[in-house]
């Protein structure tokens, strides 16, 4: 069967009844059965023929087929049963043309949107939006220095500011020695967070928005390559390479444009208060908002020596 004709086969039955060549004998054992399709009616509705049976007893089951030509139904649990192994290897067989199926009709489902999705693609790649996006970006990472290079692990890794706290350790107390000679308090710091760090993809060089696009568009015409060469050559297992990359790719690059939408959010107040908060850990350099924009204070404890806006 090739992939075309896969495509269109009709390997879950909607009415097992209707098959032609059907038979209600009990089929040979010794003939190695081929599975057509299965079937699934609720239990709502009256049990169907099992050729294993010889009754009315299923719900769920097999459409089968033997070198005779005949065709046959039998239960979910009566196939194993009737044939023995033969049933698994048929069982088998059946599974793997239903993934293939779908993995087909997924490419499908791709490529009869590839011109759509490469011109939005185009679109986004040439936008004044990521234009700004870059231009912003290059004067944050001019400006500010060594505290770009700070917060882009924390804009990779999950966008989420914390600073160190001194807190009093309590559990350190309960273990000194009850002598009453050293009672002074304990401290210890810990991580407590501030907040997410709002507008992450301004910060982002590597992986943003148009490497997600650009390797999406690759993936596409790669599947587009695939599939004018003819998939029936090709292993099950390379087709869902190609597909899962296709749609992957996609994912991640929706998830990257939405991000770069939200860059604005960097200068926003909430993101501001939080970066003044962070920075305030730091020697060196410190955060603050200005109506130009984020003034960074550069120097020995923040004192002023250099600052500049972004």
């Amino acid at each position: 069967m090739t992939d075309a004709e896969l495509a269109s086969a009709v390997l879950d039955i909607e009415d097992p009844m209707a098959v032609e060549r059907l038979s209600r004998s009990r089929p040979d054992a010794n003939l190695q059965p081929s599975i057509v399709g299965e079937y699934h009616r609720p239990v709502s509705e009256d049990a169907l023929w099992c050729c294993h049976c010889q009754g009315h007893r299923h719900w769920n089951g097999f459409v089968v087929e033997n070198e005779t030509g005949n065709r046959y139904m039998i239960g979910s649990h009566c196939g194993p049963k009737h044939y023995e192994l033969s049933f698994a290897a048929a069982r088998r067989q059946h599974n793997e043309l239903k993934q293939r199926q779908g993995l087909f009709l997924r490419l499908a489902a791709i490529l009869a949107a590839e011109d759509e999705l490469l011109k939005r693609i185009t679109s986004v790649l040439q936008s004044d939006g990521l234009r700004r996006l870059d231009i912003t970006r290059s004067q944050m990472k001019k400006s500010a220095g060594d505290i770009f290079f700070r917060l882009q692990p924390i804009a990779l890794g999950g966008a989420v500011l914390t600073e160190s706290v001194r807190v009093r350790d309590y559990a350190a107390e309960a273990l000194r020695p009850a002598n009453g000679k050293n009672e002074a308090p304990i401290y210890t710091f810990e991580n407590q967070r501030i907040g997410p760090l709002l507008g992450a993809s301004v910060l982002i060089e590597h992986g943003d928005c148009r490497d997600h696009l650009i390797a999406l568009r690759q993936a596409v015409g790669e599947a587009r390559k695939l599939h004018t060469s003819g998939t029936d050559s090709i292993s099950t297992s390379q087709l869902q390479k190609t597909v899962q990359r296709c749609e992957e790719q996609l994912q991640q690059a929706q998830q990257a444009i939405a991000m770069a939408r939200r860059a604005p959010g960097f200068f926003s107040d909430e993101n501001v208060t939080r970066l003044e908060r962070w920075s305030g850990q730091f020697d060196g350099f410190k955060l603050r908002r200005t109506e130009g924009g984020i003034e960074v204070i550069t120097g020995e404890g923040g004192d002023g020596v250099h600052s500049s806006t972004c």
